[in-house]
């Protein structure tokens, strides 16, 4: 038996199957589309419905921002107090704290600490504005004479130190305490670092 013409049988079998199957998939993507579309169109319709709300609420907001800038374009009432005009004071010209010789203060034994205060002040100030003053009060200050420590018996023969016989003037005098406070206060460790 000759089996040469099922080949061309069997050839156009297969394309006439190929050719069903891409119909029915051409005809089903055509009913994606147009469900698509008909989506489309429901959506711009409920769109065009809802779009009378949204005009409306821009026109709510047009009325409250004109009504904003209707209150700013009315004039302040005047019995609001205005502030005053500061006029600012001409800056009066001193002589400089370099050309003026540092003031001298009593020497004791235990003003060491304020003589070198003294000393150190030689800034330079240009032009610092001032104001006058109206009276200086003067401090009297009462100073008790403070008596030198009796050397002990047996240390008359040997060197005194002069640190010690001014280390125990200080802690007999009554005011060494107060300056003492002072200048760990002035000198000491910053409070904020927790010194």
């Amino acid at each position: 038996m000759n089996w040469n013409f099922l080949i061309p049988l069997g050839i156009i079998v297969v394309m006439s199957v190929l050719g069903y199957l891409m119909q029915m998939l051409k005809n089903a993507t055509q009913k994606q589309q147009a469900e698509r579309d008909r989506e489309r169109a429901a959506a711009r319709s409920r769109a065009k419905d809802r779009q009378p709300t949204v005009r409306t609420a821009n026109r709510d907001l047009d009325r409250y921002q004109r009504a904003i800038d209707a209150q700013r374009a009315k004039p302040a009432p005047s019995n609001i107090p205005v502030a005053a005009k500061v006029v600012a004071s001409k800056a009066v010209s001193k002589p400089r704290l370099a050309d003026t010789p540092a003031p001298e203060f009593p020497a004791s034994k235990s003003s060491s600490a304020r003589t070198a205060a003294a000393t150190l002040v030689t800034g330079t100030f240009d032009a610092i504005p001032t104001a006058t003053v109206v009276a200086t009060p003067k401090i009297a200050v009462v100073t008790k004479p403070v008596k030198a420590p009796a050397p002990p018996k047996s240390a008359t023969t040997e060197h005194v130190n002069p640190v010690a016989v001014q280390l125990q003037a200080l802690l007999q005098n009554p005011n060494s305490l107060a300056v003492a406070v002072m200048l760990h206060e002035v000198l000491g460790p910053p409070k904020c670092k927790g010194g």
